[in-house]
């Protein structure tokens, strides 16, 4: 994965920078408790379901649980690739039963659809995936009825995908759509699921090969392409899409105008695009996951970016305004979350891929107050900082309003590339940056410290 760390161009939107709130790390995987999770956790009463893409028994991937307190971690089920191997999704859960897909393994070994109880029995094998009915399945389920319906990645009449639905009990396979790359194609998310409609997002395919929107019925009747990614508005979705009303929600993993992805919201008809933010590298980038929605506040997290180059939880308003970097993950919180994050009261829950104590993923909680985040409206709050001579040749001056604790100075050019770190000393409210290096153009500076961030833009001669 491209790990881009860039910042921010300066708008006349709300922005806001990490705060100050409590992350716990819950739980730390190691090869023996599962490796790499991915995915989203689901939350029933106080306990916690999940899947590890590696690790377990056989290194295969496995089905664990864990209280929201980070107790009672169970291994409820080890892969063992002959009943499935390596999921990349969710579970998903009906009364007292999860369902679930792993990317490969099972009889043909292109993944399965499987059941398993939440206490840990009753594992079933519900379908095989061969090919011919789908292949490499990376989304989860969608429940519906007595319906899961579900998409894959390969596989299906043109080897790029297919649409499927199937009875909670392994019976009534259908396969209601297949992918050929003008109708989209290689879809890595889920199905979202809107009066009588099925939407989704592919990965590739549509009139740009960038991916594109669709809805469906549940009877794989009246198929439409909603929109086409084309890059400059978001390109190659690995989620899905999140329905409030007639209005959908969600994330290019690539494009916008930075490179790193987008937020964006969309009319259920296919108008009315709009996209919301941009990620920078500095704010995020590189999404391969899925919004949560929570009153007017989607929360998600990127791959990569932030301050580490390790990902970031974040919070937009569904009309755009007000983005936060709640949190940056550093590696010892964990690194790379590859899933959505799951809201619970004020809380957050989640996992990373990497970091962590042995490196191989944690479940962390997040306890989002929303209450100590700073704010600036950039071009017209009061400045905590100012920078001169602007332009300037040699010497960029960085004044400080109050005197700042240690807060780590980064520039980037316009293309989003780091060109310099530095960091000043011990209460200053004064520093004298060398940019007498750079060539000349125009960069931005960012710099971040305990009480959080502020970013500039400058000139260099």
């Amino acid at each position: 994965m491209k790990k881009v760390l860039s910042l921010l161009v300066l708008s006349s939107s709300l922005i806001a920078f990490n705060c100050r709130a409590q992350n716990t790390v819950l739980h730390s995987f190691n090869s023996l408790t599962g490796d790499l999770p991915n995915g989203s956790i689901i939350i029933s009463g106080n306990m916690m379901y999940g899947m590890t893409g590696l690790g377990g028994a056989h290194n295969a991937g496995g089905v664990f649980k864990i209280d929201t307190n980070g107790n009672r971690y169970g291994d409820m089920l080890d892969f063992n690739i002959t009943n499935g191997y390596g999921p990349y999704g969710s579970l998903t859960l009906s009364g007292k039963v999860l369902y679930g897909m792993t990317d490969s393994g099972g009889m043909y070994g292109s993944g399965c659809v499987f059941s398993i109880d939440t206490n840990g029995a009753r594992y079933k094998d519900l379908l095989d995936f061969n090919g011919t009915n789908g292949k490499y399945p990376w989304g989860s389920l969608l429940l519906a009825g007595n319906k899961l319906y579900g998409m894959t990645l390969d596989g299906g009449a043109h080897d790029s995908g297919c649409v499927f639905s199937l009875d909670t009990n392994g019976t009534g396979y259908k396969d209601l759509l297949d992918f050929n790359g003008m109708n989209g194609s290689f879809p890595l998310g889920s199905l979202a699921f809107s009066g009588k409609l099925l939407y989704g997002m592919t990965e590739k395919g549509g009139m740009n090969d960038s991916g594109c929107i669709f809805s469906i019925d549940t009877a794989g009747n009246g198929y439409k392409d909603l929109f086409d990614f084309n890059g400059p508005n978001g390109s190659c979705p690995w989620g899905t899409v999140v329905i409030s009303g007639k209005t959908m929600y969600g994330m290019g993993q690539t494009g916008g105008a930075y490179h790193v992805g987008c937020i964006f919201s969309i009319d259920t008809d296919g108008s009315g695009y709009k996209k919301l933010f941009d990620f920078n590298g500095a704010l995020g980038g590189t999404p391969n996951s899925s919004l949560t929605l929570s009153g007017n506040t989607l929360y998600g997290m990127t791959y990569d970016g932030g301050l580490h180059d390790s990902g970031v939880i974040f919070s937009i308003d569904t009309n755009g305004n007000g983005y936060i970097d709640v949190y940056d993950f550093d590696g010892i919180n964990g690194s790379y979350p590859w899933g959505s994050v799951t809201v619970s009261g004020r809380n957050l829950y989640g996992m990373t891929w990497g970091g962590g104590a042995n490196n191989a993923g944690v479940i962390f909680s997040f306890h989002d107050t929303n209450t100590t985040n700073s704010v600036h409206e950039l071009t017209s709050a009061p400045e905590e900082i100012n920078i001169y001579p602007n332009p300037c040749n040699n010497i960029l001056n960085i004044n400080f309003k109050i005197p700042i604790n240690s807060p780590i100075i980064q520039i980037t050019d316009i293309t989003g590339r780091v060109i310099l770190t530095d960091r000043c000393q011990l209460s200053t409210d004064h520093f004298p940056l060398d940019v007498s290096s750079l060539s000349p153009g125009m960069y931005f500076i960012r710099l971040n410290s305990d009480s959080g961030a502020e970013v500039k833009k400058f000139i260099k001669e």
